[in-house]
């Protein structure tokens, strides 16, 4: 039993057990039941009743049912683990979306989950009642497959204290209006399943350039299709999912399990313990932008991304702090073909470094700019471009077979009613409403690079101990003062860190998306909860838990240490194991120096320098000074702010 579980008895009776409906079984919603069923037993509340609805006939989500052949995971097994469930040591880094979903099922299996999901139960609607909410759904039963429909039972309702929404981003598919494409052979990227819907000597149009337009691009060129057009607006930002280690001198190559990218960051100096006026300013991304566009040009030839000849972002926006990063490179090869720098300086440097190039077989993907229309006879209508890569795409008629829509998905979620928020009014760190924390929206934030199920765990985390504080005050303010004793030190104290992509060249991610960068918006709800661990509690783990802090990434099992959901006795054993087993690697010399060694020592001295001078100003008694040398005094940006305008 947890500690914190004894206030129960010493606390007396307490209110009756809340009813919380979770909508989706995806990794956000199964997370989310997982927690909320865990109250009893770390704050010694009654039992919460949960009950999960999944419209389709497993869990899974995305990973399951909009999967297609040979898709993987761009998110590191490290990073993208639950905190106390850990993906098996023999599997690779990167998951095959179906080993992904299995170990989803593990999860459920493991935490006892099975008996509170329902599946093949469609959500109506969900309005609100004077008490809490009500939720409207039927039971969709599988007929004989010969009949190829639906059987349908009679509404049902049932009533709860709060919900939560985790059907998803990538629920709503988002279908481009371009003229004409009504009448082309067309496919969301959703009902992409396998290669042998490309059909043979065909002409495939893929409209995107993210990362499933980049597998789905991939798939195409390596099936029996003549030709493949990608039409991209504005460009993309090529980041290997792994430590872009070279070939040199075209003799000794890198080891082929290279370090996951999402593993190589160093947390401290990062966001841990960097003072809030350098964690506020530009300066901390304009360092790691232009370290991250060095490491690919030594890489690869070109800072555009490693290896990455065309599609290159032009002006104010060609700056990480502002983009998706596209972390799936399968297609870059045979966008590369015919493409890359061939003078005498661009070829010395290919020879003494260079990132492993694929063989391609002479295949080539070609790009354009975003068609403006399709013609009655079904040829492509393109604006001029000036970009080289565009040439050979517009110097033929290109009349494609079939066009794949990788564009993405709309947030919208039709099944509440008009009183409930829309996504961005969830203005407590886009997962509720201020004031109404019973319906809660978790896994829609989409990071930079990184994962999204880690921050849904981070979020369930947060929002089931805020919804406990809401329903249960007294028995929660008991637990709560029970579990602090003796950890008052050991948190690092509350402060707001700047999580949010910036807007740059007419792009907003964060206000349109919801766009953040993961290591900040991490540790933000960390620190929200209490349970961002200081160095000195870190140095009394041990070497390894205190390597693996420092030089690793915002894992969620490090938050688990301590604050309201501590594990210790599972997060120690992981940190010091599985999690210091990958931080340790260096990533190669050139990455190690480049991306960790010299940021850790640039900010490292600045922050020495802010910590003097705000010491010197304390010792003169001029206590606020002080303070304002170390904070900007500004709140970064937020989501609602421009509801409040």
């Amino acid at each position: 039993m947890s500690q914190t579980a004894t206030s129960e008895r010493e606390a007396g009776p307490v209110t009756k057990a809340i009813r919380v409906a979770i909508i989706g079984a995806g990794a956000s919603g199964l997370v989310t039941a997982k927690y909320l069923r865990q109250a009893r037993q770390y704050f010694g509340v009654p039992d919460v009743e949960v009950r999960v609805f999944e419209k389709e006939d497993g869990v899974g989500g995305v990973y399951k049912y909009k999967a297609y052949e040979e898709a993987e995971m761009v998110s590191s097994k490290y990073l993208t683990a639950f905190s106390d469930f850990r993906v098996s040591k023999d599997l690779p880094d990167f998951l095959p979306t179906e080993e992904y979903v299995r170990y989803l099922k593990g999860f459920c299996t493991h935490f006892d989950l099975w008996g509170v999901i329902e599946t093949k139960t469609e959500i109506l609607r969900v309005s609100h009642t004077s008490s809490g909410h009500r939720v409207f759904f039927r039971r969709i039963e599988r007929l004989r497959a010969a009949d190829r429909r639906d059987g349908e039972q009679q509404e049902e309702s049932w009533d709860c204290d709060a919900i939560a929404i985790c059907s998803g981003l990538n629920n709503v598919p988002f279908i481009p209006s371009i003229e004409g494409l009504e009448n082309m052979s067309y496919l969301h990227s959703s009902e992409v399943k396998e290669r042998r819907q490309f059909g043979s000597n065909t002409s495939i149009m893929i409209l995107g350039a993210g990362e499933t337009a980049m597998d789905i691009a991939h798939l195409a060129i390596t099936s029996e299709a003549q030709e493949v057009v990608m039409c991209h607006k504005g460009g993309f930002f090529c980041a290997k999912k792994v430590v872009p280690l070279p070939v040199v001198l075209q003799v000794w190559k890198p080891d082929p399990r290279q370090k996951p990218v999402d593993t190589a960051i160093a947390s401290f100096l990062d966001t841990a313990y960097l003072p809030e006026r350098l964690q506020h300013s530009s300066l901390l991304w304009t360092v790691y932008d232009k370290t991250f566009k060095c490491l690919h040009y030594i890489s690869g030839g070109t800072a555009a991304g490693p290896d990455q000849w065309v599609g290159e972002i032009k002006g104010d926006r060609n700056n990480v702090d502002s983009l998706f990063l596209v972390k799936s490179d399968r297609a870059l090869p045979y966008l590369n073909e015919g493409n890359r720098a061939q003078d005498i300086l661009s070829r010395i440097r290919a020879f003494v470094m260079n990132v492993e190039l694929k063989p391609t077989g002479g295949r080539k993907i070609l790009t354009a700019p975003w068609p403006s229309a399709f013609r009655e006879d079904g040829t492509a209508v393109f604006a001029d471009s000036k970009e080289c890569e565009h040439a050979e795409a517009l110097s033929q008629v290109v009349k494609p077979n079939l066009i794949i829509a990788a564009t993405g998905y709309v947030r919208r979620f039709d099944f509440l009613e008009d009183d409930y928020p829309k996504p961005n009014e969830l203005d407590v760190r886009g997962i509720w409403r201020r004031g109404e924390v019973t319906a809660g929206f978790i896994g829609f934030v989409r990071p930079g690079i990184g994962a999204i199920p880690p921050l849904a765990e981070l979020q369930a985390q947060l929002w089931v101990l805020e919804l406990l504080r809401h329903k249960y005050p007294q028995e929660m303010a008991l637990s709560t003062a029970d579990s602090d004793k003796g950890e008052s030190n050991n948190a690092v104290p509350h402060y707001e860190v700047d999580y949010a992509l910036k807007a740059r060249g007419g792009h907003d991610l964060f206000k349109s998306k919801h766009g953040v960068e993961q290591e900040s918006y991490a540790y933000q709800l960390a620190l929200d909860m209490g349970s961002a661990p200081t160095f000195s509690f870190m140095r009394r783990q041990g070497f390894k838990a205190l390597y693996t802090w420092a030089m690793g990434s915002n894992f969620n099992t490090k938050f688990r240490l301590i604050g309201p959901w501590r594990w210790t006795k599972g997060a120690l054993p992981i940190m010091r194991g599985e999690l210091f087993d990958v931080v340790k690697q260096t990533g190669g010399g050139v990455f190690f120096t480049t991306y960790t060694l010299l940021p850790l020592l640039l900010f490292g001295y600045l922050t020495l320098l802010l910590q003097a001078t705000a010491g010197m100003l304390r010792l003169a008694g001029m206590k606020e000074r002080a303070n304002r040398v170390l904070g900007s005094g500004n709140i970064p940006r937020r989501e609602g702010d421009d509801l409040q305008e």
